[in-house]
Protein backbone atom coordinates (compact mmCIF):
# COMPACT_ATOMS: atom_id res chain seq x y z
CA UNK A 1 0.00 0.00 0.00
CA UNK A 2 2.90 2.23 0.70
CA UNK A 3 4.81 1.38 -2.27
CA UNK A 4 1.21 2.21 -4.54
CA UNK A 5 1.00 5.54 -2.91
CA UNK A 6 4.58 6.09 -3.70
CA UNK A 7 5.01 4.88 -7.30
CA UNK A 8 1.26 5.80 -8.71
CA UNK A 9 -0.04 8.35 -6.48
CA UNK A 10 -2.80 7.18 -6.33
CA UNK A 11 -4.99 4.68 -3.96
CA UNK A 12 -8.70 3.45 -3.29
CA UNK A 13 -9.29 2.07 0.14
CA UNK A 14 -12.12 0.37 1.24
CA UNK A 15 -14.30 -0.44 4.64
CA UNK A 16 -13.36 2.42 6.46
CA UNK A 17 -16.33 4.78 8.81
CA UNK A 18 -16.28 6.93 11.28
CA UNK A 19 -13.13 7.66 13.32
CA UNK A 20 -10.95 4.76 11.71
CA UNK A 21 -10.00 6.89 8.46
CA UNK A 22 -8.29 9.26 10.58
CA UNK A 23 -6.28 6.61 12.66
CA UNK A 24 -5.42 5.17 9.40
CA UNK A 25 -4.42 8.21 7.47
CA UNK A 26 -2.44 9.20 10.23
CA UNK A 27 -0.72 6.09 10.63
CA UNK A 28 -0.24 5.83 6.58
CA UNK A 29 1.27 9.38 6.57
CA UNK A 30 3.76 8.49 10.09
CA UNK A 31 5.39 5.32 7.98
CA UNK A 32 5.35 7.38 4.73
CA UNK A 33 6.97 10.47 5.70
CA UNK A 34 9.71 9.16 8.18
CA UNK A 35 12.33 11.92 6.86
CA UNK A 36 10.28 13.35 4.32
CA UNK A 37 7.46 15.65 5.72
CA UNK A 38 4.30 16.59 4.00
CA UNK A 39 0.99 17.90 3.80
CA UNK A 40 -2.47 15.85 3.97
CA UNK A 41 -5.74 17.60 2.86
CA UNK A 42 -8.40 15.73 3.67
CA UNK A 43 -11.75 16.64 2.10
CA UNK A 44 -15.62 15.36 3.30
CA UNK A 45 -18.58 15.66 1.99
CA UNK A 46 -20.52 17.73 5.20
CA UNK A 47 -19.54 20.05 7.79
CA UNK A 48 -20.10 17.69 10.82
CA UNK A 49 -18.17 14.68 9.10
CA UNK A 50 -15.03 17.25 8.59
CA UNK A 51 -15.55 18.82 12.49
CA UNK A 52 -15.53 14.82 13.76
CA UNK A 53 -12.46 14.27 11.49
CA UNK A 54 -10.73 17.47 12.70
CA UNK A 55 -10.65 16.11 16.26
CA UNK A 56 -9.81 12.70 15.75
CA UNK A 57 -6.63 13.50 14.08
CA UNK A 58 -5.98 15.85 16.50
CA UNK A 59 -5.93 12.60 18.28
CA UNK A 60 -3.82 10.94 16.27
CA UNK A 61 -1.50 12.70 13.98
CA UNK A 62 1.58 13.64 15.82
CA UNK A 63 1.88 16.94 13.56
CA UNK A 64 0.05 19.90 13.41
CA UNK A 65 -3.62 19.93 12.39
CA UNK A 66 -5.71 22.72 11.20
CA UNK A 67 -9.54 22.94 10.26
CA UNK A 68 -10.26 25.44 7.16
CA UNK A 69 -14.20 26.08 7.87
CA UNK A 70 -17.20 26.79 5.35
CA UNK A 71 -18.12 30.40 5.01
CA UNK A 72 -22.05 29.92 5.15
CA UNK A 73 -23.25 33.47 3.34
CA UNK A 74 -21.68 31.99 -0.29
CA UNK A 75 -22.85 28.88 0.57
CA UNK A 76 -26.83 29.82 1.37
CA UNK A 77 -28.52 33.34 0.39
CA UNK A 78 -30.38 33.35 3.61
CA UNK A 79 -26.87 33.32 5.52
CA UNK A 80 -25.60 36.78 6.63
CA UNK A 81 -22.43 38.32 6.43
CA UNK A 82 -20.16 35.52 8.29
CA UNK A 83 -17.04 37.34 9.45
CA UNK A 84 -16.05 35.32 12.57
CA UNK A 85 -15.60 32.50 10.08
CA UNK A 86 -14.21 34.23 7.32
CA UNK A 87 -11.01 35.55 10.12
CA UNK A 88 -10.40 31.90 10.42
CA UNK A 89 -10.11 30.85 7.42
CA UNK A 90 -7.33 34.06 7.40
CA UNK A 91 -5.91 32.84 9.93
CA UNK A 92 -5.46 29.34 8.44
CA UNK A 93 -4.32 30.16 5.35
CA UNK A 94 -2.22 32.40 6.98
CA UNK A 95 -0.39 29.18 8.95
CA UNK A 96 -0.50 27.22 5.86
CA UNK A 97 2.09 29.77 4.12
CA UNK A 98 4.05 29.80 7.71
CA UNK A 99 4.66 26.62 7.59
CA UNK A 100 5.18 26.28 3.88
CA UNK A 101 8.08 28.27 4.63
CA UNK A 102 9.21 25.69 6.95
CA UNK A 103 10.23 23.41 4.44
CA UNK A 104 10.22 20.03 4.73
CA UNK A 105 10.42 20.03 8.75
CA UNK A 106 6.69 20.02 9.36
CA UNK A 107 3.83 17.38 8.82
CA UNK A 108 0.63 19.15 8.39
CA UNK A 109 -3.19 17.79 7.78
CA UNK A 110 -5.89 20.30 6.85
CA UNK A 111 -9.34 19.10 6.87
CA UNK A 112 -11.93 20.48 5.40
CA UNK A 113 -15.45 19.76 4.19
CA UNK A 114 -15.78 20.29 0.63
CA UNK A 115 -17.92 23.04 0.44
CA UNK A 116 -14.96 25.30 1.52
CA UNK A 117 -13.28 24.24 -1.54
CA UNK A 118 -15.57 26.10 -3.47
CA UNK A 119 -14.95 29.30 -2.03
CA UNK A 120 -12.70 32.51 -3.30
CA UNK A 121 -10.06 33.19 -1.06
CA UNK A 122 -7.65 35.53 -0.96
CA UNK A 123 -4.24 35.24 -3.26
CA UNK A 124 -1.31 33.97 -1.33
CA UNK A 125 0.59 37.10 -1.84
CA UNK A 126 -2.37 39.49 -0.60
CA UNK A 127 -2.09 37.81 2.12
CA UNK A 128 1.32 38.21 2.96
CA UNK A 129 1.31 41.90 1.85
CA UNK A 130 -1.13 42.34 4.82
CA UNK A 131 1.55 41.13 7.16
CA UNK A 132 3.15 43.82 10.02
CA UNK A 133 6.20 42.63 11.21
CA UNK A 134 6.76 45.02 14.42
CA UNK A 135 11.28 44.75 15.82
CA UNK A 136 12.38 45.98 19.22
CA UNK A 137 14.88 48.26 18.57
CA UNK A 138 13.42 49.65 15.08
CA UNK A 139 10.95 52.56 14.60
CA UNK A 140 7.33 52.80 14.03
CA UNK A 141 5.19 55.53 13.83
CA UNK A 142 2.51 54.73 16.65
CA UNK A 143 -0.39 57.17 15.38
CA UNK A 144 0.06 55.11 11.73
CA UNK A 145 0.35 51.82 13.93
CA UNK A 146 -2.98 52.61 15.74
CA UNK A 147 -4.64 53.35 12.23
CA UNK A 148 -3.32 50.38 10.53
CA UNK A 149 -5.00 47.97 13.11
CA UNK A 150 -8.19 49.84 12.93
CA UNK A 151 -8.36 49.18 9.59
CA UNK A 152 -7.01 45.39 9.88
CA UNK A 153 -9.96 44.38 11.35
CA UNK A 154 -8.70 45.10 15.18
CA UNK A 155 -11.17 46.66 17.82
CA UNK A 156 -10.01 48.96 20.03
CA UNK A 157 -11.06 47.61 23.87
CA UNK A 158 -9.94 48.91 27.53
CA UNK A 159 -8.22 45.56 28.09
CA UNK A 160 -7.13 43.27 25.94
CA UNK A 161 -8.66 39.76 26.01
CA UNK A 162 -9.25 38.09 22.93
CA UNK A 163 -7.59 37.16 19.44
CA UNK A 164 -8.28 40.82 16.96
CA UNK A 165 -8.28 43.61 20.06
CA UNK A 166 -5.63 46.09 21.15
CA UNK A 167 -5.45 48.66 23.75
CA UNK A 168 -3.39 51.84 23.81
CA UNK A 169 -2.42 53.47 26.73
CA UNK A 170 0.44 56.16 26.80
CA UNK A 171 3.27 54.65 24.68
CA UNK A 172 2.15 50.99 25.61
CA UNK A 173 0.32 48.80 23.03
CA UNK A 174 -1.55 45.92 24.07
CA UNK A 175 -2.10 43.48 20.67
CA UNK A 176 -3.84 40.23 20.39
CA UNK A 177 -3.11 38.82 17.08
CA UNK A 178 -5.99 36.85 14.85
CA UNK A 179 -2.82 34.33 14.14
CA UNK A 180 -1.28 34.18 17.89
CA UNK A 181 -2.12 31.74 20.81
CA UNK A 182 -0.94 35.13 22.87
CA UNK A 183 -1.29 38.63 23.03
CA UNK A 184 1.51 41.51 22.96
CA UNK A 185 2.65 43.89 25.06
CA UNK A 186 4.54 46.25 22.62
CA UNK A 187 6.50 49.71 24.81
CA UNK A 188 7.33 52.66 22.98
CA UNK A 189 9.97 55.20 23.64
CA UNK A 190 8.89 58.03 20.97
CA UNK A 191 8.52 56.10 17.54
CA UNK A 192 10.79 53.66 19.08
CA UNK A 193 9.87 49.78 19.84
CA UNK A 194 11.71 49.80 22.98
CA UNK A 195 10.32 46.23 23.89
CA UNK A 196 7.72 43.43 22.72
CA UNK A 197 6.45 40.66 25.47
CA UNK A 198 4.34 38.28 25.42
CA UNK A 199 1.20 38.44 28.26
CA UNK A 200 -1.21 36.25 29.51
CA UNK A 201 -4.99 37.85 29.43
CA UNK A 202 -6.04 36.69 32.84
CA UNK A 203 -3.58 38.65 34.83
CA UNK A 204 -2.48 40.88 32.44
CA UNK A 205 1.27 40.06 33.57
CA UNK A 206 4.26 39.92 31.10
CA UNK A 207 5.51 36.79 30.27
CA UNK A 208 8.30 36.65 27.64
CA UNK A 209 10.43 38.85 25.79
CA UNK A 210 10.72 38.81 22.21
CA UNK A 211 12.83 39.85 19.50
CA UNK A 212 9.29 41.09 16.95
CA UNK A 213 6.00 39.81 16.51
CA UNK A 214 3.37 39.64 13.19
CA UNK A 215 0.09 40.66 12.97
CA UNK A 216 -2.16 39.66 9.86
CA UNK A 217 -5.05 42.66 8.94
CA UNK A 218 -8.36 40.53 8.12
CA UNK A 219 -9.55 43.38 5.96
CA UNK A 220 -7.70 42.15 2.65
CA UNK A 221 -9.36 44.29 0.60
CA UNK A 222 -8.24 47.48 2.51
CA UNK A 223 -5.06 47.17 0.88
CA UNK A 224 -3.23 48.16 4.61
CA UNK A 225 0.19 49.27 4.32
CA UNK A 226 2.79 48.49 6.84
CA UNK A 227 3.25 51.12 9.69
CA UNK A 228 6.77 50.09 10.43
CA UNK A 229 8.85 52.42 7.37
CA UNK A 230 11.98 49.93 8.25
CA UNK A 231 10.48 46.82 7.68
CA UNK A 232 8.96 48.07 4.10
CA UNK A 233 11.96 46.84 1.91
CA UNK A 234 12.38 43.16 3.80
CA UNK A 235 8.47 43.02 3.09
CA UNK A 236 8.74 43.60 -0.46
CA UNK A 237 11.40 41.34 -0.59
CA UNK A 238 9.80 38.64 0.96
CA UNK A 239 6.57 39.09 -1.47
CA UNK A 240 9.02 38.98 -4.22
CA UNK A 241 10.24 35.87 -3.29
CA UNK A 242 7.60 34.43 -2.25
CA UNK A 243 5.17 34.78 -5.33
CA UNK A 244 8.19 33.75 -7.48
CA UNK A 245 8.37 30.65 -5.93
CA UNK A 246 4.36 29.72 -5.76
CA UNK A 247 3.79 31.09 -9.47
CA UNK A 248 4.04 27.64 -10.95
CA UNK A 249 1.01 27.26 -8.10
CA UNK A 250 -1.62 29.38 -8.10
CA UNK A 251 -4.69 29.37 -10.60
CA UNK A 252 -3.92 25.41 -11.14
CA UNK A 253 -7.25 24.93 -12.81
CA UNK A 254 -7.31 27.13 -15.78
CA UNK A 255 -9.61 29.94 -15.46
CA UNK A 256 -10.45 29.60 -12.34
CA UNK A 257 -10.07 31.87 -8.74
CA UNK A 258 -8.21 31.35 -5.87
CA UNK A 259 -9.36 28.88 -3.60
CA UNK A 260 -7.74 27.02 -0.76
CA UNK A 261 -5.81 24.55 -3.73
CA UNK A 262 -3.23 27.91 -4.23
CA UNK A 263 -1.87 27.08 -0.88
CA UNK A 264 -1.63 23.51 -0.51
CA UNK A 265 2.27 22.89 -1.85
CA UNK A 266 3.56 20.30 -4.15
CA UNK A 267 3.70 16.87 -3.86
CA UNK A 268 0.91 17.24 -0.85
CA UNK A 269 -1.65 13.95 -0.48
CA UNK A 270 -5.35 14.58 -1.32
CA UNK A 271 -8.11 12.39 0.73
CA UNK A 272 -11.60 12.06 -0.61
CA UNK A 273 -13.68 10.85 1.86
CA UNK A 274 -16.41 9.02 0.24
CA UNK A 275 -15.82 10.77 -3.22
CA UNK A 276 -19.60 9.85 -4.39
CA UNK A 277 -21.21 11.80 -1.50
CA UNK A 278 -18.50 14.68 -2.08
CA UNK A 279 -19.87 14.89 -6.29
CA UNK A 280 -23.35 14.58 -5.58
CA UNK A 281 -22.89 17.69 -2.50
CA UNK A 282 -21.09 19.63 -5.51
CA UNK A 283 -23.80 19.40 -7.51
CA UNK A 284 -26.35 20.05 -4.41
CA UNK A 285 -24.53 22.95 -3.72
CA UNK A 286 -23.96 24.60 -7.17
CA UNK A 287 -27.76 25.27 -7.37
CA UNK A 288 -27.50 27.43 -4.14
CA UNK A 289 -24.86 29.50 -4.95
CA UNK A 290 -25.50 33.09 -5.08
CA UNK A 291 -22.98 33.47 -7.98
CA UNK A 292 -21.71 30.81 -10.25
CA UNK A 293 -18.27 33.10 -10.38
CA UNK A 294 -17.45 32.65 -6.75
CA UNK A 295 -17.98 29.03 -6.94
CA UNK A 296 -15.92 26.19 -8.67
CA UNK A 297 -16.97 23.21 -9.93
CA UNK A 298 -15.47 19.45 -9.39
CA UNK A 299 -13.78 19.15 -12.37
CA UNK A 300 -12.04 22.29 -10.65
CA UNK A 301 -11.26 20.45 -7.43
CA UNK A 302 -9.85 17.35 -9.52
CA UNK A 303 -7.98 19.71 -11.90
CA UNK A 304 -6.53 21.64 -9.33
CA UNK A 305 -5.06 17.99 -7.48
CA UNK A 306 -2.78 17.34 -10.64
CA UNK A 307 0.45 15.97 -9.66
CA UNK A 308 -0.39 15.23 -6.24
CA UNK A 309 -1.54 12.26 -4.67
CA UNK A 310 -5.27 10.97 -4.65
CA UNK A 311 -6.09 8.78 -2.01
CA UNK A 312 -10.01 8.06 -1.77
CA UNK A 313 -11.21 6.22 0.95
CA UNK A 314 -14.56 4.80 1.37
CA UNK A 315 -16.78 2.22 3.69
CA UNK A 316 -18.62 0.73 0.89
CA UNK A 317 -17.57 -1.86 -1.70
CA UNK A 318 -15.80 -0.36 -4.97
CA UNK A 319 -16.62 -1.38 -8.21
CA UNK A 320 -12.78 -1.32 -9.41
CA UNK A 321 -9.75 -3.26 -9.43
CA UNK A 322 -6.90 -2.64 -6.93
CA UNK A 323 -8.43 -1.94 -4.56
CA UNK A 324 -7.34 -2.28 -0.87
CA UNK A 325 -10.06 -3.30 1.10
CA UNK A 326 -9.73 -4.02 5.09
CA UNK A 327 -12.26 -4.68 7.74
CA UNK A 328 -13.59 -2.37 10.47
CA UNK A 329 -16.71 -2.99 12.16
CA UNK A 330 -18.78 -1.63 14.97
CA UNK A 331 -17.75 -2.09 18.64
CA UNK A 332 -21.03 -4.13 19.85
CA UNK A 333 -24.16 -1.93 21.65
CA UNK A 334 -22.69 -1.71 25.34
CA UNK A 335 -25.49 -2.37 28.33
CA UNK A 336 -26.55 0.72 30.41
CA UNK A 337 -25.58 -0.96 33.68
CA UNK A 338 -22.28 0.03 33.97
CA UNK A 339 -21.26 -3.36 35.61
CA UNK A 340 -22.68 -5.33 32.77
CA UNK A 341 -20.62 -2.91 30.43
CA UNK A 342 -17.70 -3.25 32.02
CA UNK A 343 -17.88 -7.13 31.97
CA UNK A 344 -18.45 -6.59 28.02
CA UNK A 345 -15.40 -4.61 27.54
CA UNK A 346 -13.35 -7.15 29.15
CA UNK A 347 -14.54 -9.92 26.88
CA UNK A 348 -14.07 -7.68 24.07
CA UNK A 349 -10.30 -7.19 24.82
CA UNK A 350 -9.95 -10.43 25.52
CA UNK A 351 -10.96 -10.82 21.94
CA UNK A 352 -8.24 -8.40 20.63
CA UNK A 353 -4.64 -8.04 20.91
CA UNK A 354 -5.05 -4.47 22.40
CA UNK A 355 -8.36 -2.49 23.48
CA UNK A 356 -7.70 1.25 23.84
CA UNK A 357 -10.22 3.49 26.11
CA UNK A 358 -10.49 7.19 25.08
CA UNK A 359 -11.63 9.06 28.02
CA UNK A 360 -11.87 13.36 27.77
CA UNK A 361 -10.39 13.55 31.41
CA UNK A 362 -8.68 12.16 34.24
CA UNK A 363 -11.98 11.66 36.33
CA UNK A 364 -13.27 9.42 33.58
CA UNK A 365 -9.99 7.31 33.41
CA UNK A 366 -10.48 6.79 36.94
CA UNK A 367 -14.25 6.02 36.94
CA UNK A 368 -12.87 3.44 34.14
CA UNK A 369 -10.54 2.28 35.89
CA UNK A 370 -11.97 1.63 39.42
CA UNK A 371 -14.99 -0.39 37.36
CA UNK A 372 -12.36 -2.28 35.69
CA UNK A 373 -10.22 -3.74 39.17
CA UNK A 374 -13.37 -4.64 40.55
CA UNK A 375 -14.01 -6.87 37.92
CA UNK A 376 -10.73 -8.53 38.78
CA UNK A 377 -8.64 -6.38 36.30
CA UNK A 378 -5.21 -5.33 37.80
CA UNK A 379 -4.29 -1.55 36.35
CA UNK A 380 -1.51 -0.79 36.72
CA UNK A 381 0.63 2.56 34.93
CA UNK A 382 2.25 1.68 32.27
CA UNK A 383 4.73 3.78 29.36
CA UNK A 384 3.30 1.85 25.97
CA UNK A 385 2.08 4.67 22.90
CA UNK A 386 -0.94 4.24 21.35
CA UNK A 387 1.67 3.17 18.02
CA UNK A 388 4.60 4.19 16.67
CA UNK A 389 5.02 7.71 16.67
CA UNK A 390 1.92 8.62 18.89
CA UNK A 391 2.11 11.70 20.89
CA UNK A 392 0.71 11.17 24.68
CA UNK A 393 -2.86 13.58 25.61
CA UNK A 394 -1.83 12.04 29.03
CA UNK A 395 -0.96 9.33 31.03
CA UNK A 396 -1.63 5.90 29.53
CA UNK A 397 -2.51 2.95 31.78
CA UNK A 398 -3.15 -0.88 31.12
CA UNK A 399 -4.65 -3.89 31.78
CA UNK A 400 -3.66 -6.97 30.15
CA UNK A 401 -5.08 -6.02 26.79
CA UNK A 402 -6.34 -2.73 28.03
CA UNK A 403 -4.90 0.82 27.69
CA UNK A 404 -6.35 4.04 28.99
CA UNK A 405 -6.04 7.10 26.62
CA UNK A 406 -6.85 10.70 27.89
CA UNK A 407 -7.98 12.08 24.16
CA UNK A 408 -11.34 12.96 22.37
CA UNK A 409 -12.55 10.22 19.83
CA UNK A 410 -16.21 10.54 18.16
CA UNK A 411 -16.68 6.96 17.67
CA UNK A 412 -15.50 3.88 18.38
CA UNK A 413 -14.28 0.79 16.03
CA UNK A 414 -12.26 -2.79 15.82
CA UNK A 415 -10.15 -2.70 12.80
CA UNK A 416 -9.73 -6.46 13.08
CA UNK A 417 -6.70 -6.62 10.43
CA UNK A 418 -4.81 -5.73 13.03
CA UNK A 419 -6.73 -6.87 15.95
CA UNK A 420 -7.25 -3.41 17.60
CA UNK A 421 -10.19 -2.23 19.71
CA UNK A 422 -10.90 1.67 20.31
CA UNK A 423 -13.51 2.12 22.77
CA UNK A 424 -14.73 5.52 24.01
CA UNK A 425 -15.92 6.75 27.36
CA UNK A 426 -19.01 8.88 25.93
CA UNK A 427 -20.09 5.80 23.85
CA UNK A 428 -19.52 3.33 27.12
CA UNK A 429 -22.11 4.77 28.92
CA UNK A 430 -24.56 6.11 26.27
CA UNK A 431 -23.23 10.00 26.48
CA UNK A 432 -23.30 12.55 23.72
CA UNK A 433 -19.72 13.59 22.87
CA UNK A 434 -19.38 17.20 24.04
CA UNK A 435 -17.60 19.12 21.07
CA UNK A 436 -13.77 20.41 22.25
CA UNK A 437 -13.42 23.71 21.39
Amino acid sequence: LVNEILVKKECYIQGLWGSSPAFFISSLAHNITTGNKRTILFITPKIEEAEEAYEDFKTFFTGEVLYFPVVDEIISQESQYDYETKVHQLRVLYKILKNKGIGTSLNQIIVTPVQALMQKVPLPQDIEGNVLTIRAGKNCDSAILQNWLLKGGFERTRMVELPGEFSLRGGIFDIFPHTSEKPYRIEFFGDEVESIRTFHTDTQLTEKKVSECELLGVQIDAGNTPACQSTDSQREERIVNSTNDRKDELFRSEGGFPSLFDYIPAGSWIVFKEYDDIENRITTLSTNMKSQTNSITLDHIMESCNGMTKVFVTRSPLKREGVHSFSVKEPDQLDKDATVSVKKIKEMSLAQNHTLIFCSNEAEKQRLCDLLSGCGSSIEPSQKRLRSGQKENGEIFSSDHIEFHIGNLNHGFIFEDISLAFLTHHEIFSRYQLRRD
